[in-house]
């Protein structure tokens, strides 16, 4: 190996040490990126901070987002930081989970070429959550889970949500609104439906552990 070559990667190293200095928001759980996936994931309820859409596209179509998120609390993987940066991409513009205030993101991390730790977002994987009575976090029933969770036993539970999670159905038929909201989990009022019952963030989780995530090869 030539010497030129053995500067270059000693100068990498360093201004990689250097980033790890000055970017305590982000610490490495390992020097190096797991060959296991699953390691390398963070599960977190996460609070948006600011969401920016990127110029230009990615992959096909793809737009990028720029995320800053406070980590209110990790259900998996190594984070010790009190707030986190992470791209994502979205097929359809700006990604969608930044219309909601909280949520459950799931994020993997990556090194980059100077061995900084960065992280980007489990392609569209993310569950709106919110805040019950007794201080923890939980997501309604959508209507994308009530097949799943009929498949698999899991049990909705009944929900004390502080505030209530209210949900505008306006553009919904009243014919097709028990469909997508069934009246086991919401109260109707007007045109909009409360949600009664839901699933904790380990449910929801669970679900994505054992369907999209075990499908993606990140768990076996």
């Amino acid at each position: 190996m030539s010497r030129k070559l053995l500067e270059y990667l000693l100068f990498g190293v360093i201004l990689g040490g250097i980033g790890w200095l000055v970017i305590p928001e982000n610490p490495p759980p390992s020097f190096l990126v797991d060959s296991d996936e699953s390691k390398n994931l963070i599960v977190f309820v996460g609070k948006k901070i600011t969401l920016e859409k990127q110029p230009g596209r990615y992959g096909i179509n793809d737009t990028m987002s720029k995320a800053h998120y406070k980590v209110l609390q990790v259900i998996h993987g190594q984070y010790t930081g009190e707030t986190i940066e992470f791209k994502a991409l979205d097929h359809w513009g700006i990604a969608r989970f930044g219309k909601y205030d909280t949520v459950l993101l799931y994020v993997v991390m990556r090194r980059s070429w100077l061995l900084q730790p960065r992280y980007v977002h489990e392609k569209y994987m993310a569950q709106p959550v919110y805040s019950t009575a007794d201080g923890k976090w939980a997501g309604c029933v959508s209507p994308g889970y009530l097949k799943v969770i009929q498949q698999r036993n899991i049990q909705a539970e009944f929900m004390n949500f502080q505030p209530e999670v209210i949900i505008d159905v306006t553009d919904i038929p009243v014919i097709d609104r028990p469909k997508y909201y069934p009246q086991e989990f919401y109260k109707y009022q007007n045109n909009s439906v409360v949600c009664r019952k839901g699933l904790t963030i380990e449910k929801l989780f669970q679900i994505e552990r054992e369907g999209t995530l075990k499908a993606r090869g990140i768990f076996k």
